[in-house]
Formats: C-alpha cells, sequence, structure tokens
C-alpha cells in the first residue's frame, strides 16, 4: 500500500519524535503484542491449524539498489519459483520474485518503471529454546531486475493517473486502462502470483485492475474488475489516487464518489491451488460501502473477487463476496478497522489473509501496532453477489452496515504477529523504541513454501514480507538522489506452520505433469508385454501350417509322425508408442519367453499349453519409469480343413509392476511405488492355403480381444507430494489382415524355410482415455485430484515379418523379426524359437 501520510509531517515526525514521545502519542487502551504460547492452533473444516512459531528472519539493507541502480524497495508481494525449493541437511535454497510498489512517492509519484525483482534465497531455521539475536537465517541475493513493458518495449509507469483524462482507450483484447500525463499505463502493483508457464498475474490498486504478464513482463492482458469497484467521479471513470506527480493537477473531488478508495485497491492477490481460480481481495471498502479513508471502523466490509481462469486468456468472474475486516479499539475507545494486505489460498475455499493498522512501526510516528495478524479466511458458506444489484453501485454495506440478506467469509484471527514472545526470540519487538528492531509499518507479502520434513508432511513455512515504502537515507530513482530521512530494511519472517488443509500447488501441477503420464506408460508397457506373449502364440499357431512343407500336415511333429513336440521361444521388443497423442510418449522395451508342448490329437487337430514369462522396462520423458513383470498360461488349438487352417488361444496373466520411480518435477523429490494387476487375453486366427509342393501362400486374418487391470496404489518416500493412482481397466481389440510366403528348400542335412508375412493391424485399446490422480495426504479434497485426457491407445500400422525355420530331424530353430511401423506407435519385435519334436 502506498504511503498517504503528508510529506511534511512524516519528515517532521522521522527527525522530531523520541521514543517516549512517539509511544505516548499512540497509546491505546489494550496492551499490544503481549506474550503469548510459543504454538496455538485454531481447529477449522478439514483439520486444525497450528502456528509452531517464528523459526526465522532476514534483511535486504535499506540502500540495497536493483539491476538498474535504483533502490531496491520493497516487497508488496512475493511468489516463488517453487519446483527451484531444495533442502540440504537443515537449510534450503530456492529463488524468489520480489514485487516493489509504484516507487519512492513521499513527494508525489514519479515516472519509476515498475518491475520485479528476482533474488536467490536461502534459508536456515532457528528452532533453538533459547533467544537470539542473529536476524541472518533468510539470505536473500538479487540476481536479476525484470521491467514491465507494454507489447512494444514501452515501460509501465507508477505515476498517478491524470484526473479524468487519465484513460487508455480499450482495444479488442484490453480495456480501458489507467493512464499517466506521459501516455504511459500506471500501475501500483501490490500482489503477485505465478503461474506454472512461468507468466504472473499482478494486482494493482489504480484500477483497481489484474494483469498478467509473460515471464519477461511483458503485458497480456488486463481483468477490469465488476463497476462496484471501479472510482467513480463526476458520473465518470477517474482511476487517479489524488498522487499527483510534480506539476500535475489533483482531481475533484479528492475520493471517487463510488469505487476504490484512494490507495486502497486489489491488494490481496491469491491462485487456487489447481491453478483454475483467480482470487483478489479489496484493501477496504468500497466508496459506497462505507470506505471512507483512514482506519475508520465504517470501511468494514470489502469484496473478495474470484475468477475462473481454466483460460487465463478468458477470465471468468465466478465468486463475489463479502470479507469482513478485523476491529480493533483505540486508547480514546474508538473502533478502527485494520486493512488486509495479501492474502494465500490454502485450497478452494479457504484462504490466509494478512490484515494489520497503519501509521505504527519503525520509521513512523506511531511505535506499537494494535493489529498485525495473519488470519483464516474461509468462503464456503459466504453469499456469492455475482449477478445482483451489488456488483453495480448498489451499496452491499451503507454506511458501514452490511444488508441482512448477505452472508459474509467467516474470517478468525490466527497468526498473532505482534506476539513479542515470538518476536522477542530474534531481537524484534513490538513497540519503543522505535529502532530497526521494532517492526516496520507495512507487512505485505506472503508464500509458503514446505519444509520437506518426512516426518511432518504438513508443515510448511510461511515467508512474510515487509514494504519498507523505498525508506532509505542513500536513495536513487528516477535520475536522482534522495534521502527519506530513515533507513527501514526490507524484511522476511519465517513462521513454521502445520497447514492439514493445504494444498500445495506444485505438488498439484505434479499429479498432471509426471504422474499421469507415468501411470499412461504403465498401461503402454503393460500392452507391450501382452503383446509380445499373443504375438508369440499367433506365430507359433501359424507356423503348425508349415508343417505341411515337411511332409506332416498340421502336427506336433512336423513330419516326423511323433504326437508330442516341445518349444521354447524368446520375444525381444522395443516400442516407442506416442501413447497419449503427443503428452505422455515414452519408450517401453518388453521381453517374452515361452515354454510350450504340442499334442497331436488327430491328423488335423493340435492343442497345446504355453507358459510365459514377460517384462517391460517403461520410461516416459520428464516422468519416471517402471518395471513389469509377468507369468502368463496359455491353452491353446490349432485345426486345418482343407486349405483352411486356424486357431484359438486364451492366455491368463498374473503382473506385477514394481521399482516404479516418479520424478516429481519439485523440490528434489522420487516418489516409489509398486502394484499388481493381470491380463486376460483372447485370440482367433485363420488363413487359406494356396500353395502346394515346396511352397506354401494364402491370406491369413486375426481377432483378438485383450482385457488389462492395473490396481491402485499409494506412492511413498516423495513426502507430500506422494499420490494415488486409482485402478484401471482396459480393454482392447486388435484385427490384421495380410498374408503370409514360405518356400522349403532341401538339402542333405536339413530342410531351410524362409518366410514373409505383410499385413495391417488395427488396435484399439479403451477404458483407460482419462486418467486421475490425488494427493496422498489430501485424497478427500476434490482440489487434490487432477484428471486428463490422455487420449486413446492407438496402435495401428503395418505389419512386416520376416523368418526363416531351420529343421534337422526332430530339431528346429526359427529366428524372425516382426515390425509395425503406424502414427502412433513404431515397435520392433526379434523372435526366436527351438522346437523338439517327440
Amino acid at each position: 500500500m502506498p504511503d498517504t501520510t503528508p510529506p511534511r509531517l512524516r519528515r517532521a515526525l522521522l527527525s522530531a519524535c523520541s521514543p517516549a514521545v512517539l509511544l505516548a502519542a499512540v497509546s491505546l487502551t489494550v496492551a499490544a503484542g503481549g506474550a503469548s504460547a510459543q504454538v496455538n492452533s485454531l481447529t477449522v473444516s478439514g483439520g486444525t491449524l497450528v502456528n509452531q512459531g517464528l523459526v526465522g528472519v532476514g534483511r535486504i539493507s535499506a540502500s540495497q539498489r536493483d539491476k538498474f541502480g535504483e533502490t531496491f524497495g520493497s516487497m508488496s508481494g512475493l511468489a516463488f519459483d517453487a519446483k527451484a525449493w531444495r533442502r540440504n541437511g537443515d537449510s534450503y535454497t530456492g529463488v524468489l520474485f520480489s514485487l516493489p510498489d509504484r516507487g519512492y512517492n513521499v513527494v508525489g509519484t514519479t515516472d519509476y518503471r515498475t518491475r520485479f525483482n528476482t533474488l536467490a534465497l536461502s534459508f536456515t531455521p532457528y528452532t533453538g529454546s533459547t533467544a537470539t539475536t542473529q536476524q541472518n537465517q533468510v539470505a536473500a541475493s538479487l540476481t536479476d531486475t525484470t521491467l514491465f513493458t507494454e507489447s512494444n518495449g514501452t515501460s509501465l509507469t507508477g505515476l498517478d493517473p491524470q484526473p479524468r483524462t487519465g484513460l487508455r482507450a480499450a482495444t479488442s483484447t484490453l480495456p480501458v486502462l489507467p493512464q499517466a500525463y506521459n501516455g504511459k499505463i500506471s500501475l501500483d502493483p501490490e500482489g503477485i502470483v505465478r503461474l506454472s508457464d512461468g507468466s504472473f498475474f499482478v494486482s494493482d490498486e489504480y484500477g483497481p485492475y489484474i494483469y498478467r504478464f509473460s515471464s519477461t513482463g511483458t503485458l497480456m492482458s488486463a481483468i477490469q474488475p465488476p463497476r462496484a469497484l471501479l472510482p467513480f467521479r463526476n458520473g465518470s471513470l477517474d482511476f487517479s489516487s489524488n498522487n499527483p506527480a510534480t506539476g500535475q493537477p489533483t482531481p475533484s473531488p479528492a475520493d471517487p464518489t463510488t469505487g476504490r478508495q484512494n490507495n486502497q485497491g486489489l491488494e490481496g492477490l491469491a491462485i487456487t491451488p489447481d491453478q483454475k481460480q483467480l482470487v483478489a481481495l479489496l484493501q477496504s471498502a468500497t466508496r459506497q460501502d462505507g470506505g471512507t479513508g483512514g482506519s475508520s471502523a465504517t470501511r468494514y466490509n470489502t469484496r473478495m473477487l474470484v475468477y475462473n481462469i481454466e483460460n487465463p486468456s478468458s477470465p471468468v468472474l465466478a465468486g463475489h463476496y463479502v470479507v469482513q475486516l478485523p476491529r480493533f479499539t483505540t486508547g480514546s475507545g474508538a473502533t478502527n478497522v485494520a486493512a488486509q494486505s495479501e492474502m494465500l489460498a490454502l485450497n478452494g475455499s479457504q484462504f490466509l489473509v494478512l490484515s494489520r493498522d497503519s501509521n505504527n512501526g519503525q520509521g513512523l510516528s506511531g511505535t506499537t501496532s494494535r493489529y498485525r495478524s495473519i488470519d483464516f479466511v474461509d468462503i464456503s458458506n459466504a453469499t456469492n453477489l455475482v449477478g445482483t444489484a451489488y456488483e453495480g453501485t448498489t451499496p452491499v454495506a451503507p454506511g458501514g452496515a452490511l444488508v441482512a440478506s448477505v452472508t459474509p467469509v467467516s474470517y478468525t484471527q490466527f497468526v498473532d504477529m505482534n506476539n513479542n514472545a515470538q518476536l522477542g526470540r530474534f531481537g524484534l519487538r513490538n513497540g519503543a523504541p522505535n529502532d530497526r528492531n521494532n517492526l516496520s509499518e507495512k507487512w505485505e507479502a506472503m508464500g509458503l513454501l514446505p519444509a520437506l520434513d518426512p516426518g511432518a508432511p504438513d508443515d510448511f513455512f510461511l515467508f512474510v514480507g515487509n514494504d519498507n515504502d523505498f525508506l532509505t537515507t542513500n536513495g536513487y530513482q528516477v535520475g536522482a538522489s534522495y534521502n527519506a530521512g530513515a533507513d527501514v530494511d526490507t524484511m522476511l519472517l519465517v513462521y513454521r506452520l502445520t497447514l492439514p488443509t493445504y494444498v500445495d500447488p506444485v505438488a498439484v501441477e505434479s499429479l498432471y505433469q509426471t504422474a499421469l503420464p507415468l501411470a499412461r506408460g504403465i498401461h503402454s508397457a503393460a500392452i507391450d508385454v501382452a503383446t509380445a506373449g499373443a504375438r508369440i502364440l499367433d506365430d507359433h499357431l501359424a507356423s503348425l501350417q508349415l508343417a505341411k512343407l515337411r511332409g506332416g500336415g498340421l502336427s506336433a511333429g512336423e513330419g516326423t509322425g511323433m504326437p508330442l513336440s516341445l518349444y521354447v521361444t524368446g520375444d525381444l521388443n522395443f516400442s516407442n508408442p506416442d501413447s497419449a497423442k503427443g503428452t505422455a510418449s515414452g519408450d517401453s522395451n518388453a521381453r517374452a519367453v515361452v515354454v510350450g508342448a504340442d499334442l497331436r490329437l488327430s491328423e488335423t487337430v493340435t492343442a497345446g499349453l504355453a507358459i510365459g514369462f514377460g517384462s517391460a522396462d517403461a520410461s516416459v520423458s520428464g516422468a519416471g519409469s517402471a518395471d513389469l513383470r509377468s507369468i502368463s498360461v496359455s491353452p491353446y488349438i490349432a485345426a486345418s480343413m482343407g486349405r483352411l487352417y486356424g486357431g484359438l488361444s486364451f492366455t491368463y496373466a498374473w503382473n506385477d509392476y514394481d521399482k516404479i520411480t516418479r520424478d516429481t518435477g519439485a523440490y528434489g523429490l522420487v516418489a516409489h511405488g509398486d502394484t499388481r494387476g493381470s491380463t486376460l487375453s483372447a485370440g482367433v486366427n485363420a488363413g487359406y492355403e494356396l500353395g502346394g509342393g515346396d511352397w506354401s501362400y494364402g491370406p491369413v486374418a486375426g481377432v483378438r480381444y485383450t482385457r488389462i487391470e492395473v490396481d491402485g496404489y499409494t506412492e511413498r518416500d516423495a513426502i507430500h507430494m506422494n499420490a494415488t493412482l486409482p485402478s484401471e481397466t482396459i480393454d482392447g481389440w486388435s484385427a490384421n489382415i495380410g498374408g503370409q510366403l514360405a518356400k522349403r528348400f532341401r538339402t542333405d542335412s536339413m530342410d531351410i524355410i524362409p518366410q514373409l508375412r505383410l499385413g495391417y493391424e488395427w488396435s484399439r485399446f479403451d477404458g483407460a482415455d482419462t486418467l486421475s490422480a490425488s494427493l496422498a495426504n489430501r485424497s478427500s479434497m476434490s482440489i487434490a485430484r487432477v484428471s486428463r485426457n490422455m487420449g486413446d491407445l492407438d496402435r495401428d500400422g503395418a505389419r512386416v515379418g520376416v523368418g526363416v525355420t531351420l529343421a534337422q530331424g526332430a530339431l528346429s530353430w526359427t529366428v524372425g523379426y516382426d515390425g509395425k511401423y503406424g502414427a502412433d506407435i513404431v515397435s520392433h519385435n526379434v523372435l526366436t524359437t527351438l522346437q523338439y519334436a517327440f
């Protein structure tokens, strides 16, 4: 929130007030920041939130400069590249994005180019039982500064929009925007959230708007709030906040008649864990709802907006609620309101909101804050105002009194930042003396990162940052040096919280990006193993017909006249299926060995039984891998009638999936799992013999049904990132048509029979086109479950097979290659069979 203290008064207070005078000036009727238990808890729907206390403090010097040589400033908002967060022993490292607001503006706004800073973060929590005066548990070093710009490269400005005329005309992609006298878009950034694609949403006080910027700071889109929040003067839209640059006019009237109060815009901004809802919170009540500025009790009822951003380029307003801000009593008996400064989404309906009083803290006239707290908010039972007259100029709280028909969100205090028992452990305080160890006024930034503690998977670190208003005695901005009369460091406080209802958005994204693709890879591997076993059976049944080339007809002994033969066949498969229409391609190397026996029942009928052993190694790029082991039993029968021949086979397999290893893509965590399943398969094939003598050729066709069951399982070893995958059933049909050709060459010692097969195979597997998964420790929460259309498992393609059989007496050996070439799969198979007839 920008500073609104009159410049002369502020400078006088900074230079003239002693700690005792400052304390007396803000003496209230209740003691603030008194000692309390180190740990406090709050029972809410879904569990108990626990504040385990302050575990770290960090400072960035007030004189710090950014990449452009200008005063670094503050944290009006912060966000993390959470995937970069790592734990090494008792320490952590990561990447933080900090958002300063519109620049140093004690004497009015300037043409400060709005921006965000990137910092390398390190953190070593202090959990000792005794106090420490060290405030170096958090270190943040600047690595980059990125300007917010339009698509043409023009920077956005912190200048107050021009009264009345400060309107950038709407375009096909952007609404009317606040504009400064120099033609630049005016932006007073206050909240920031980062999307999985690296882009940012940034909330603004001027509009109050929400802007979307690319990862490099380029403006992509803007969200205009409902009419109720837009500032109107004299019946017209007027974005001025009454903080003009030197020489520029002031608005008339000074305050809007409806809409957001000056400098009380969209301060809080959050995104739900599934990244489907963007939530913004007005700092205090609109003008028509009692927003009169200052901390008066009538600004009690503010507005929360919820946008559906499943398509971030086309947000849709889905929720509009009333939030009743916390109130406190001053020493004079007056009731004041603590405005909110930031928010975080715990899930789809519960939030943390940072609310505070004003004009109390280091560098200001007041010494002791009366309310500075991170509170719990739940919208579950609140009235949704979308589509009502309250979205327009109809007050929902005329004069500050909420209409009886509207139920506000629930609001409960949780983490008292003024708790001197906690602050004192790090040499900090709330209250006199008003030095660098007294908390500054404006705490406006929050972010959560996991503790990565296997013994406490619900524990997270809450980082809270302050807005120091660029207060430094060695400042430089917009081409000029300045001295603000005080040095107020940018600070970070870190609390350890137990949050059983918080759903980590990175964990949800991980389900979508890696858990589901890996599950599809497992399905592909199961299909590969089943296909390898079926291929061996089909090829063996087809080979029985070739026995006639050795003079024996369709018989087990292949011309020896003996009724029984034994064989062993091996198949090695290299497959690269596009199993999810480009979203989860991977590799699967399958192997199968079959040991079988043929029994000639008559000159035209042979029955057999095969025992199969299969395995596959599935690998999905960027997601992980899994091993599959399978044991199968396959009875079959083959028969001929004249030139027509055919076979029927049935297979049942028991499958074990082990060494399932998933790279979660975040925090350096790897999840492991194992499960079981089964495969049922039945196939029929037929052919017609057109050859004679040493030649065999003719058309062939076949149909096979396959049913694969994969049991559900829950991962381990990835703390709060572990996934639960449900059981899946995959039904598949395949059909092939083609032809085969074989020729017998006789030598003195053996027969040589080369073979060629050509055809086309149609293959479909259904039942798991859409996969789902949930976070193991949040399985009852719908927002912790994801679904993804992974596409079907088409495996159509041309089949090419070549082989040769070497036969000598009762012994024969076959080596062959079978390949499938299609749009959705390319596979290569090498088969070999050794057979002996008794």
